[in-house]
């Protein structure tokens, strides 16, 4: 056991899953942001759930305590993978992955100190039946008074691995998006100074809300300017009057010739 590794204290539906949290730092420092993770592995044909799991599924959710004056940031997911939960698709992980969270303390730490983090996480695991379930994780890190970051050597290359892995802004393409028939939503993307598209270039898009039905085929039309249109369902529950839709678009050609350069942020306004 180390202090800055934990598990859950609870069930991962007996080894379908594990979890684990960690840190990408050892110990500390005042008002300096440090890193965590909770580590996800899932065995074969088992997934968990992304930020918006589509149609079906619950995403991944840590309830944080921490001393007080520190700050916690929202969970930066990695980009996400079509799954199924029996014969429907939903958007979650099938591969082991890092969630992150950037935790900021005050200005003014007792050094030497011990500092107790704990975060009750709640889940869902599914292949052909889903399983709920609930954790708790705890991270105990000494105050680090020098000027110096305490990395935690087994595990840097690992976090920088799940930075990589998440969706970066798309640039050099503007979108839009607009109503079709019946319940089609048709999101553009027009070239302002990006790379031409391959011909050979597969695209799919993941919402960060309930405008897309993630189980209904997504047509991808190249229009003659160079732009492409997505043809996307909503499903029954769909919000209703959004101002703008946001997510994640796959090139799978790339749309930089970076690690994890598949996948970038898109927003439009209707």
């Amino acid at each position: 056991w180390f202090p800055f590794m934990a598990t859950a204290g609870i069930n991962t539906q007996g080894g379908l899953i594990e979890m684990e949290m960690v840190s990408e730092v050892r110990s500390v420092q005042p008002g300096k942001t440090f890193t965590v993770g909770l580590k996800i592995w899932h065995a074969p044909g088992w997934h968990t759930y992304w930020r918006q799991p589509g149609i079906v599924g619950v995403p991944t959710s840590l309830e944080w305590t921490v001393p007080d004056g520190f700050q916690v940031g929202e969970i930066r997911w990695p980009s996400p993978e079509r799954t199924k939960m029996a014969t429907l698709t939903a958007w979650g992980y099938e591969r082991e992955v890092l969630l992150l969270v950037d935790i900021t303390p005050p200005d003014q730490l007792e050094p030497g100190a011990d500092l107790a983090f704990s975060a009750k996480g709640s889940w869902m695991a599914c292949a052909k039946t889903c399983h709920p379930g609930f954790g708790d994780f705890k991270l105990s890190l000494p105050v680090n008074a020098s000027n110096q970051p305490d990395w935690n050597p087994d595990l840097r290359d690992r976090f920088a691995q799940a930075r990589a892995e998440l969706p970066r802004p798309l640039r050099g393409w503007k979108a839009s998006v607009a109503a079709g028939k019946s319940k089609e939503v048709h999101l553009t993307l027009s070239n302002a100074g990006g790379e031409p598209l391959l011909e050979s270039a597969e695209f799919y898009f993941y919402s960060f809300d309930e405008q897309v039905h993630s189980d209904m085929p997504q047509l991808t039309i190249r229009n003659p300017d160079g732009s492409i249109t997505i043809q996307l369902q909503k499903p029954e529950f769909a919000p209703k009057n959004p101002e703008e839709i946001r997510g994640v678009i796959y090139n799978s050609a790339g749309w930089d010739a970076k690690p994890g350069g598949q996948f970038a942020e898109v927003a439009a306004s209707w």
